[in-house]
């Protein structure tokens, strides 16, 4: 499902000339409602009323198509091994439930066939499923790049839970490619550190221009709280060593 389409769909299904000017299917039996007359829903009658009813099942009808669009999406990059299916946002499907579950009057209230409103509700919690699993990696995610503040970030673990996010549940979290980014960037910055580490002879600039690089980036590792807290030890020394001399002079 391309960006594009999805933005689409998370417009505000309550705006009737153009949701219901979708074409729809609902089943391939056809249409549920072929027989239905509109003038007994709730009590309403005549033209006018018989009018706004159309148009409110023709709004919940294209909510259907769309989230069975979403579904399908949905499925196809749950089971697309070749990683090659487009991921939905996670952003982009809270958007369109939060839309749907706004619209009134309810299903229920405007459709007489028993089979239209468990359609919808399906659809709606299938795709609902989908979403609680995203938002509990993206939870996972926060608290450990969050909790773990003062301590620096374990790089290690955020790699690993990266690695379970996007295509194990179909669903693209927003933030997770700019993260994979800055885990790269830390991933380059520790080898430097590491080979820098590695010499008979540290130089104090160059880990400091180290460090201040490690500060770009969008969190603080275990490294970089470590290195800062070495330099600082170093700073130190330094001083009362300058101190010392001062005095001895």
């Amino acid at each position: 499902m391309s960006e594009s389409f999805i933005t689409s769909m998370t417009g505000d299904f309550r705006n009737s000339n153009s949701a219901a000017s979708h074409k729809y299917a609902l089943s391939p039996g056809g249409n549920v409602e072929s027989n239905y007359n509109d003038s007994t829903v709730n009590g309403f009658s005549g033209h006018e009323e018989e009018t706004d009813v159309e148009v409110q099942k023709e709004i919940w009808k294209s909510i259907l198509e769309f989230g069975r669009t979403i579904e399908e999406q949905l499925a196809k990059a749950s089971t697309d091994n070749s990683n090659t299916a487009p991921l939905p946002k996670l952003s982009l499907l809270l958007s369109f439930l939060k839309n749907a579950f706004e619209v009134r009057p309810i299903p229920e209230d405007i459709f007489r066939a028993p089979s239209v409103p468990p359609e919808i509700n399906t659809c709606l919690n299938n795709i609902m499923g989908y979403i609680n699993k995203a938002k509990k990696c993206e939870a996972q995610l926060m608290d450990l790049l969050y909790e773990t503040h003062h301590s620096g970030v374990d790089l290690d673990a955020l790699q690993k839970l990266l690695e379970q996010t996007g295509r194990s549940f179909a669903v693209d979290l927003d933030d997770a490619s700019e993260l994979r980014n800055q885990v790269n960037l830390y991933v380059d910055w520790q080898k430097k550190l590491d080979a820098i580490l590695s010499e008979d002879e540290l130089k104090l600039s160059v880990l400091e221009d180290l460090a201040q690089k490690g500060r770009s980036f969008a969190f603080r590792t275990k490294s970089l709280v470590q290195l800062d807290n070495r330099m600082h030890k170093a700073h130190l020394l330094r001083d009362r060593i300058k101190e010392w001399k001062r005095v001895c002079i």
